[in-house]
């Protein structure tokens, strides 16, 4: 399948989150204090604290996920498309399930940069955030569901 404009676009803008929040945690290193908010409660404040470690391992996994969704996003065998797929749909379908991959994996870039962020400048999320987050992913997932099954 072939990348769109808007496919690109997306996959800079969660690459360039990653890279900028990689950068400040290592350019900013030394300046971050030792201990570090772990946990964050519903109102986005914070209600843990841990050993500033922690962002090494959120930048791993912030990476993979988008790595690991990068890879799916290019192999449309592998996906679990919901709806039967045959030549009349398949362009339709393929092209749905990668624009929602390629949301997912921006979001999911945006949402682990910003908690990094805030995580290593020892600041609270701003009030709101988890609904932010959820409603974001959900949404976009209930509609592409929907997209799939009025084009199957």
């Amino acid at each position: 399948m072939k990348h769109s404009i808007m496919d690109r676009i997306m996959t800079a803008a969660g690459f360039t989150a990653l890279a900028a929040v990689t950068g400040y945690i290592i350019l900013g290193w030394s300046a971050i204090p030792d201990e570090i908010p772990s946990h964050y409660n519903m109102a986005g404040e914070v209600d843990g604290t841990g050993r500033k470690g922690l962002l090494i391992f959120l930048l791993f996994l912030a990476w993979g996920l988008w790595l690991m969704l990068q890879v799916i996003a290019m192999v449309p065998q592998i996906w679990n498309t919901g709806v039967e797929v045959n030549r009349r749909n398949q362009e339709k379908i393929y092209r749905i399930l990668k624009t929602m991959l390629e949301i997912l994996k921006l979001l999911m870039a945006l949402h682990f940069s910003y908690m990094i962020f805030c995580t290593a400048a020892a600041q609270p999320f701003f009030r709101g955030f988890m609904a932010v987050f959820l409603v974001s992913i959900f949404g976009t997932l209930t509609v592409s569901v929907i997209r799939l099954l009025r084009n199957r």
